[in-house]
């Protein structure tokens, strides 16, 4: 607050009153709005007005404090310093008729002539207790953000993705592809293919990456909860709603926002969320002001879209705008030849999971986990490695330790090796040689020396079968 100097035409002397007559007309709704307290006196000490609040904090009828003098009446208030010195003065703590307030005045000039002071102050109890809410809040904030590192990064890059099939190449270069731009993403895929993992590698390789990653499982959440954890909700908004909620596309902003199984999400959550692709704005659950939306949409979906908007299930204009850029990850029967290094990434994981030091598969065991066509992917085979691995006491992996888990399939396994393509059994048997050896130097002479044929013989084949 500064010296307030106000443009008063009348007497080269005026006084305080004249210029009230000529100014609290238009000011006073103001001063009466202030939550805080405020008197104000002429050039001679003499209290002219106060405002409601001043009233309310100091239980004083205004008829009873207006005319007294400062200088008499409250002589070691920062007003009475003002009307002195005329000189400003901020945030100090004074006493206001028995108050401990913390209070700011300041001297009033017409023409160049000080009329008088004004004095604004409130309790130091309100004070205090404002600056502790505003503590709480910051508090809030603070462990918001921390909360929100601790779940809105993207945990996965390129790197993070086994494979060097062709299928998984050509997956992954589709990926970095679509990475570049910033359309909306649509992953497709069978359950437990890595389709999220696809998702934060997206992000991460993108101008997003240092932006929030947020994800939502739309098919963990029930319906009638759907639309507050994708849009949140205004305070109000309906009975329980006794604060605001921030909505899952809010937390994304600037960053991306990944829908798993996209599909789950009902026709009206469809046609809000097409709305945001359109528009890029979205409003909360009550709420009447237009939200900006600066989010890239990653969605991935198990089911058949397209089928699913023939049958009326999926909103046409969002399956296309989704669509922009279909990313399809291919389930691990068609790229066995990814087995063995899943299999070595997942037994060096649990090793140190389980307390274990299990070296490796034997052939049997590998051919046994390549032959079999994982309905649940990726996802199925860490069960599976992981529960052979915890039952397991040898230095390595065996048929006998997957028995109890792929028991269901291991008769029927035998026997489609007896009727399997000699190409596809030796192809089989190579990766499961290099995998138990190593695929250095070294371990292709004890492979090839393994399997009785020579090391050109073993080289000419792995370029044949593109290992």
């Amino acid at each position: 607050m500064k010296s307030v100097r106000i443009g008063f035409v009348g007497a080269e002397e005026p006084n305080l009153t004249e210029a009230m007559e000529f100014d609290l007309g238009y000011f006073q709704p103001v001063m009466e709005s202030l939550q805080e307290g405020m008197e104000v006196t002429d050039n001679r000490g003499n209290v002219v007005y106060v405002n409601q609040a001043f009233t309310r904090f100091t239980g004083i009828n205004p008829n009873d404090w207006i005319g007294k003098n400062v200088f008499e009446a409250a002589p070691h208030t920062p007003l009475v310093q003002v009307l002195v010195s005329q000189q400003p003065v901020f945030s100090t703590r004074a006493e206001v008729r028995g108050l401990e307030v913390m209070a700011s005045a300041v001297p009033l000039f017409v023409n160049g002539h000080m009329v008088g002071g004004v004095m604004t102050w409130q309790p130091l109890t309100q004070v205090a207790r404002l600056q502790e809410e505003l503590g709480q809040s910051h508090t809030l904030i603070e462990n918001l953000y921390a909360r929100l590192q601790q779940v809105a990064g993207a945990k996965f890059t390129f790197d993070s993705i086994i494979g060097t099939s062709k299928a998984t190449r050509t997956a992954v270069e589709t990926a970095r592809k679509a990475a570049k731009a910033d359309n909306p993403v649509l992953i497709s895929g069978e359950s437990g293919t890595g389709k999220e993992l696809y998702a934060h590698a997206i992000h991460q390789a993108s101008r997003r990456r240092e932006k929030p990653f947020i994800k939502l499982n739309c098919n963990g959440i029930p319906e009638s909860l759907m639309e507050d954890e994708v849009f949140g909700h205004e305070k109000g908004a309906y009975p329980g709603a006794i604060r605001t909620h921030i909505g899952r596309l809010e937390l994304a902003n600037g960053g991306s926002l990944f829908l798993d199984e996209v599909a789950n999400l009902n026709l009206f959550i469809q046609d809000k969320l097409l709305r945001v692709l359109e528009h890029w704005e979205f409003f909360r659950v009550g709420g009447s002001q237009p939200i900006r939306a600066d989010v890239r949409i990653i969605a991935s979906s198990n089911r058949d879209l397209r089928a699913m908007v023939r049958d009326g299930k999926f909103r046409e204009e969002l399956f296309y705008r989704l669509n922009n850029q279909e990313l399809g990850v291919p389930p691990l029967r068609q790229r066995r030849e990814d087995i063995p290094l899943f299999v070595n990434y997942l037994m060096t994981r649990f090793n140190r999971k389980l307390g274990k030091s299990i070296k490796g598969v034997s052939p049997q065991a590998l051919q046994i986990l390549m032959g079999y066509d994982w309905p649940g992917n990726v996802r199925e085979l860490e069960h599976v490695v992981e529960r052979a691995m915890l039952s397991a006491n040898e230095p390595q992996l065996t048929h006998k330790h997957l028995a109890e888990y792929l028991s269901h399939v291991s008769g029927g396994l035998m026997q489609a090796y007896d009727i399997m393509p000699m190409k596809r059994m030796e192809e089989i048997l190579l990766r499961a040689a290099l995998a138990r050896y190593g695929d250095n130097l070294e371990g292709k002479k004890k492979a090839a020396q393994i399997l009785n044929i020579s090391l050109a013989t073993l080289y000419n084949k792995l370029k044949k079968y593109d290992i």
